[in-house]
């Protein structure tokens, strides 16, 4: 029988099959499950072997340790290209909590903690943390030596670029980055990391230049103020991988050629700016509303809470009482500007699922008209924000009364806890995204009694958990006035 040897390049999370005839290797570019850029790759060799480069953010942690309890728990080789947060939290937050998984031996190359001190001292808590996770955890990992080559199941894994202590420039880490090619039988693949223009330079420059042509390579730095082209075309790739989100490949937050800068991108980080969000929510909402749209100064605690939210600031929605894993309830008096906001503050992230915003009078309406198959489209699946609830008229099909949005509202609990229990085992056994975690916003005039006078006592119980509630002051104009 003929074996065949061959690379699967698998993007995001799905299934590769392994036939008797086919040797596979087989790797995932996986997606980070935060809004920003990450690298998260997986290698599966022929032979069952595991190899990890990189891994992501702190809050990829569960979801790496779902997809290689899937694979076995155990990883032969993981390797961090840099010790920036979307590259090596990960894997800091798993050698604190492994949950059985397994890890049999971790390269870098990693500056000193007092260079990342003196050079890009925002970073130096991040390898702290990692240094002491190592230490806790009782593993040992490897800082590898320009030339270094490690063997595992016929791939030759060869350091080709290491830690440049002497650039030193803003961009001093990236430049730093661990270059390495991956050499299997029939193809090769090349990781750049986030290597930038003075370290490809040197890369170029360098004793092993000769060793970078790859049929495959990780773009630099997500694709964006990476290496030069030179580095590129003594690579010569027949292939790009790119970790690179729609919103960082378009370089658009919503505006298409129009440009905002909503904070700066330094290194691996974004850094919003609230004041130049203002602005642009300024700016987008004349476009959509008209131009008599502004953003008032006495709103500005609401729509910070807002924006913490929808950008998936973990630390900023604890410190606001804010839970990521429930919708937003946005109340306040009429006219105030509820609906707006709701309409316009997924255009500064637009990298995240957009949700559809339905007038909960025209479900009722529907209900009168289709029956219980209304209850079902919105009660069972979507992402939905429900405009004005408690105000929509009351249903009734063929001679049958019902509390449709408080029917809804039941339905959209139980799948919330379905989704939110699926989430629970992904981070365990399976391999199911934690986007699937369904969540629900809505707007109202009511205040808490009246909700739980229209809806009841049971209902209003569920929405504890559905919603997080970001209230407008009772004494809020009405803007339309």
């Amino acid at each position: 029988m003929k074996i065949f040897t061959r690379l699967t390049i698998v993007l995001l999370v799905t299934i590769t099959l392994f036939s008797c005839e086919t040797k596979d290797y087989t790797l995932w570019q996986l997606d980070t499950v935060t809004p920003a850029q990450a690298n998260l790759y997986v290698m599966r060799t022929p032979n069952n072997k595991t190899i990890v480069i990189d891994g992501g953010w702190k809050q990829d942690a569960p979801y790496m340790k779902g997809f290689l309890a899937a694979l076995g728990n155990h990883v032969d080789m993981w390797i961090i290209s840099h010790p920036h947060l979307d590259h090596i939290n990960a894997l800091t937050e798993i050698l604190k909590q492994p949950d059985g998984l397994t890890i049999d031996q971790i390269l870098v190359s990693f500056p000193t903690v007092e260079w990342i001190k003196k050079y890009e001292k925002k970073h130096e808590a991040d390898i702290v943390r990692f240094h002491d996770a190592i230490n806790k955890s009782g593993k040992e990992f490897t800082q590898v030596e320009l030339g270094d080559v490690f063997e595992i199941d016929n791939i030759a894994i060869e350091v080709l670029g290491i830690m440049n202590p002497e650039i030193t420039s803003p961009n001093a880490i990236n430049n730093s980055c661990m270059v390495f090619k991956m050499s299997l039988p029939n193809t090769s693949l090349l990781f750049l990391g986030d290597l930038g223009l003075e370290g490809g330079e040197k890369l170029l420059a360098g004793a092993f230049s000769s060793k970078l042509p790859s049929d495959y390579v990780q773009m630099a730095h997500h694709g964006q103020q990476g290496v030069s082209e030179a580095v590129y075309q003594a690579i010569n790739p027949k292939f790009c991988l790119w970790p690179t989100p729609d919103w960082l490949w378009d370089n658009d937050k919503g505006e298409g050629n129009s440009q905002y800068e909503l904070g700066k991108y330094v290194g691996s980080e974004i850094t919003y700016d609230f004041n130049k969000i203002l602005i642009y929510l300024d700016h987008k909402g004349k476009l959509l509303f008209g131009r008599n749209f502004k953003i008032y100064k006495e709103d500005h605690n609401i729509i910070f809470k807002l924006c913490i939210y929808f950008m998936k600031d973990v630390e900023g929605c604890e410190k606001l009482g804010l839970d990521l894993k429930k919708g937003i309830l946005l109340s306040g008096p009429v006219g105030c500007g509820k609906t707006s906001l709701m309409k316009l503050l997924p255009y500064f992230v637009p990298y995240q699922k957009r949700y559809e915003i339905i007038p909960a009078r025209k479900i009722a309406f529907q209900f009168n008209n289709q029956g219980f198959g209304a209850i079902e489209q919105y009660g069972n699946n979507g992402y939905y924000c429900f405009d004005d609830l408690g105000v929509e008229p009351g249903g009734r099909h063929f001679g049958k009364d019902c509390n449709v949005m408080g029917e809804i509202l039941l339905s959209r609990h139980d799948l919330m806890c379905h989704s939110e229990g699926n989430r629970r085992i992904f981070q365990n056994h399976s391999q199911t995204n934690n986007h699937q975690l369904v969540f629900t916003h809505a707007t109202t005039n009511l205040n808490a009694q009246e909700l739980e006078d229209r809806y009841g006592n049971r209902v209003r119980s569920r929405m504890r958990q559905l919603f997080n509630l970001v209230a407008f002051d009772k004494e809020s104009i009405d803007k339309r006035k």
